[in-house]
């Protein structure tokens, strides 16, 4: 068994991440504007009408016009918030599975029972991953 301290961390804080993309994900799927659209919908129309029967003036059509604008781009701002929010959910979660793999990997198995006597090498000149064979004396 290696030293898997790091790893335990590493993965307990993947999970962690998880937890918190996951709530950022849910609060960005919360519809905050499209009452907020409905609501100027009907104030344009209003205003349009006001404006038709000489009532009211130009600039209250022109101001709901903008306001109904405004509040179109936000849930397009927001529709992009959701899907960004979604994808790192994902990111959030192949990371904490790759913490728990790494963490799997710090137990040495072996086809045969014995005492490990040297864990893999690094060699720098070679490659920057371990070699697959650690040597193994043999229980008898």
């Amino acid at each position: 068994q290696l030293d898997t301290t790091g790893l335990s961390l590493a993965a307990a804080q993947a999970q962690a991440d998880v937890g918190v993309a996951n709530a950022v994900r849910q609060q960005s799927a919360i519809d905050h504007t499209s009452m907020k659209i409905a609501v100027d919908e009907a104030a344009l129309r209003r205003a349009q009408s006001l404006y038709a029967a000489g009532v009211a003036p130009l600039k209250d059509v022109q101001s709901a016009r903008a306001q109904l604008a405004a509040d179109r781009a936000e849930a397009a701002t927001t529709a992009a918030q959701v899907q960004t929010a979604a994808a790192q959910t994902q990111s959030a979660q192949a990371r904490a599975a790759m913490a728990q793999r790494d963490l799997a990997n710090g137990t040495l198995r072996s086809p045969v029972d014995g005492i490990v006597t040297a864990p893999p090498a690094t060699s720098p000149s070679t490659s920057r991953r371990p070699t697959p064979r650690a040597f193994v004396r043999a229980i008898r």
